[in-house]
């Protein structure tokens, strides 16, 4: 099967794209769940999701622990707003949208604080050769870095990006350029990677 990668810098991420939606057909309803349904929501929920919440917080977080409070801190969140969605893939921005939002709070939180320890564990077995990737993205500003993140690892098209961040579609396709030659810039200077 070959691979169809929209940037060859980021050959990386193919590897962690996960796809499917969850339950793309139909509407999927909060508001009708009980405590017993609640959980069992939650846990389908993590099995879906869970991988990408989690790989969308330790890209902004750097901290596994962290990065797991924010799951669980977005599973819980939608399940206490109760909504209504067209479809698993509403559902998933969604829950890609309060996991941003919930760890750019932990990051202000953390700064606040003043607690600036970094874990470097890397969530999937296969990066573990490819970190300095993960390093260079580490070091691009956040702006470019959550939109090359929903734009390359979770498949997200500008459009969609551009609802979860809120913010114009413009803006999107403008950040995911220059984050791109700041890439670029970061693995020829930092690592001797001439693309």
């Amino acid at each position: 099967m070959q691979i169809s990668l929209k940037f060859p810098l980021l050959v990386f991420f193919a590897a962690t794209t996960q796809k499917g939606e969850g339950n793309c057909a139909g509407k999927i309803d909060y508001t009708t769940l009980d405590r017993e349904g609640q959980n069992a929501k939650a846990e389908e929920l993590l099995d879906t999701y869970g991988d990408r919440l989690m790989r969308l917080a330790f890209s902004y977080l750097h901290n596994r622990e962290d990065a797991e409070e924010i799951v669980q801190d977005a599973v819980i969140a939608i399940l206490r707003a109760r909504p209504v969605f067209e479809n698993g893939k509403h559902e998933c921005a969604y829950l890609m949208a309060t996991a941003s939002n919930l760890a750019k709070n932990r990051i202000k939180q953390n700064a606040r604080h003043q607690t600036t320890e970094l874990n470097e564990e890397i969530t999937a077995e296969e990066e573990e050769d490819k970190s300095f990737m993960l390093d260079a993205c580490a070091h691009l500003p956040e702006k470019y870095r959550e939109v090359i993140h929903l734009f390359y690892c979770e498949d997200f098209s500008t459009a969609e990006i551009a609802k979860i961040l809120k913010t114009k579609e413009g803006t999107v396709r403008s950040n995911l350029n220059r984050g791109r030659e700041k890439l670029r810039t970061i693995l020829k200077e930092e690592y001797g990677c001439d693309f």
